[in-house]
């Protein structure tokens, strides 16, 4: 049995779960002509040697284990998230018991022998971790008290 690359694995992971999110928020024929002259990505990918300290962050809890990668962020949108590397699936697993411990509650969860993803809330914080072997994702995102993740 060949050995399953854990980075590709995760970036499956990661494009099921956009899809299916994705999928509901389809548009019109219509919709789509209309909206094609406006529609420009303001996400920013930005290398970090050290973990980031901004109002996203300081939401949530830093994880113990991995070594920073990158962030990527769209003002607009409203959300960070933030790629660690050197992190083992167990760690990941810990990271989101970690944060279960400090009162975010698991909205959504899914997982396989390689991978989990976990999505919780807190109050008015979103959090969606996905974690594989050498890879932890946490995006967070702010939401005033009438939106809902």
């Amino acid at each position: 049995m060949k050995k399953i690359n854990s980075s590709l694995v995760f970036v499956i992971l990661i494009s099921i779960v956009l899809t299916a999110v994705l999928c509901g928020c389809g548009k019109s024929t219509v919709n789509m002509e209309e909206s094609k002259q406006g529609d420009v990505s303001t996400a920013i990918k930005e290398e970090m040697a050290e973990w980031p300290d901004n109002d996203y962050t300081r939401a949530i809890i830093k994880p113990a284990a991995g070594t920073m990668d990158y962030v990527l962020y769209d003002e607009e949108a409203g959300y960070y998230g933030v790629f660690l590397k050197d992190v083992s699936l167990e760690e990941g697993k810990q990271y989101i018991q970690l944060l279960q411990k400090n009162g975010f509650e698991t909205v959504s969860s899914d997982s396989n022998s390689v991978a989990i993803g976990e999505l919780l809330q807190k109050d008015n914080v979103g959090v969606s971790v996905s974690a594989s072997e050498n890879v932890l994702a946490v995006y967070i995102k702010l939401n005033s008290e009438d939106d809902s993740l």
